[in-house]
Formats: C-alpha cells, structure tokens, sequence
C-alpha cells in the first residue's frame, strides 16, 4: 500500500493537470462572461480534472500491455522497449501491479462520470452527449498513435467539447460560438502535446508511433510546423473579436510572444546540436506549459473584462 501511495502521483501523471486547470479556466471565464453559473463551473473542474487523471492511468495500463519489455543491462529492471522516457517505470520499481493501475483509472473516471450524472439531472441530456463522445476518445486514446489522430482527440476534448460542455451546464444551452471562442487556448494546448512528440521525435519513430511531428521527413521541418500553429493561436484571436466573442483586450495576449519566441530558439538549439536528454525534455516542457499557461489566463481574464 505505501508503494502504491508513493506511485499515485506518477499513475495519475499529476503533473499533467495544468492543462486541464487553465483550459477549464478560459472555458470558465467564458461561461461567466455569458453570465453562467459559477457554482456549476466551479464543479466542473473536479470533473475534467478527475477524468484526465483517470484517462492517464488508463493510457500508461494499455501501454504496458501493448508494448514489448526488456531487461536493462545498467539496472537489472525491466523496461519497456522504445517507449518514451521513464514510461511506467512506477510499475516496474514499487512492484505496483497493472490491475492496480486499472482500478485507479476507473475509480477516477467513476468519480468524473457522476459528477457529469448530476449536471445532467440538473442541465439537461445534451450533458450525456458531451460525456460520451469523450469517454470514447479517453479509450481510443492510446490506440490513436496509429492512425495520427492523437493531436485531433486532444483538440476536441480541450477544445469543441469542454468549451461547448462548460458553457452548457454553465448558461443551460449550447452556443456554436464556443467552437470559435475555444481556438486560441486550445492551439496553446495542442502546442503542449507538439512539443512533446517533437522531442519524442525519434522515439515515436522507433517505436511506430505516428504523430503530427513525424508526419515531417526531419525534427527540423516539424518546428517549422509549430511556429505555424504558435502563430494560428495568436492570429486566431482576431476572429474573437471580429465575431464580437471578446473585446480588444484579448490582443494584451501578445506579451506572451517572448515566451513563444523562447521556446521555438530552445528547441531550435536542441535540435541543431542534437541533444535530448532527460533535463533537457524536462525544461522545454517547462517552457511550453508556462506558455500555455501565461496565455491562458490573460485570454481568459480578458473574456471577463470586455
């Protein structure tokens, strides 16, 4: 049990929430702007929160069994073969079991999918449909890789599908309006998921993985691609304003183009002089987040301050 409470941390991926917190925040602060229900989004939370950490636990369970294992020579542990660093070395080091990964999923996703039962006594069936077409993409998820539909799933359920779902239980109806009104956050955080696979580039390679990144012949043709959809996220903020979604305030966003800035130079650099390791994956990542984050929560206070 004491193994299985030091290895919740990297079973759920924790880590990882940021991208749930302030997508939901921007999502928030539309539905308030809309003059929705604060308790609900407040709600809300608990429930996208609670069903990333489940749909983490559920990828890192069908990984372990898909993926071939083999003994390392330095440690004497097994380890999963062509997998992305440190995947689900929990299980191997604190002897947790796959069963006991599976449990946490589902306890996870249980939680999410009551909370979603509520809102639906409460909002209205159209909740049912929101929560259905995501538990489908939480299961395919780890499936996706093989068909370059991964980077989709993740622009649906942090885009279409939480904007259009918050602003439902938030006002009590569907506005199309969210699909516009989701594009600037949600390229922010498809960018999270880009830069990941582009310094994965290799190791999705070997281990046949398809992604957006590896779509391109060379990591380096892959960065061109991010600048493009760095760029989309900023240029789609003229659009909010066009459709009258936010005021002129949305473009105080644009302090956040040195982070960008900073971000593309760092994987430029890594990638000229070839160096990926563990530090170095982990600060990019940094980079990224705060990015997506800085953004965020000046996209969304600006939704609120029109």
């Amino acid at each position: 049990m004491i193994n299985f409470i030091k290895a919740l941390p990297f079973i759920l991926r924790v880590y990882s929430l940021p991208i749930s917190v302030f997508s939901w925040f921007v999502a928030f602060c539309y539905g308030i702007s809309c003059n929705g229900n604060i308790k609900y989004g407040i709600l809300a939370l608990f429930g996208i929160c609670l069903a990333h950490l489940g749909a983490n636990a559920f990828d890192d369970y069908i990984d372990y069994n898909n993926l071939k294992k083999e003994i390392d020579t330095d440690t004497q542990k097994k380890r999963l073969i062509n997998a992305q660093r440190d995947k689900c070395n929990y299980i191997f080091e604190n002897n947790i079991t796959p069963k006991q990964v599976l449990i946490t999923s589902f306890v996870c996703l249980a939680i999410a999918a009551t909370i979603g039962l509520f809102f639906t006594l409460k909002c209205g069936v159209l909740v049912l449909g929101f929560m259905a077409i995501t538990s489908v993409l939480i299961i395919l998820y780890p499936n996706l890789g093989n068909y370059r539909l991964c980077e989709a799933a993740i622009f649906l359920i942090y885009g279409p599908l939480l904007f259009g779902g918050m602003g439902y239980i938030m006002t009590g109806t569907y506005n199309p309006e969210t699909v516009i009104a989701c594009l600037p956050s949600t390229l922010m955080t498809l960018n999270i998921l880009y830069t990941d696979t582009l310094m994965d580039y290799h190791y999705d390679k070997n281990e046949g993985k398809k992604t957006l990144a590896n779509l391109f012949n060379s990591q380096q043709a892959a960065l061109y691609f991010q600048k493009s959809l760095i760029a989309m996220s900023y240029i789609s903020l003229i659009l909010i304003t066009l459709l009258n979604i936010g005021s002129w305030k949305i473009y105080f966003t644009v302090i956040t183009i040195s982070l960008a800035t900073k971000l593309i130079k760092s994987l430029s650099s890594n990638i000229n002089e070839k160096i990926n390791s563990d530090d170095i994956f982990m600060a990019r990542m940094c980079e990224v987040r705060n990015l997506m984050v800085c953004f965020s929560v000046i996209f969304g206070l600006s939704l609120l301050w029109k």
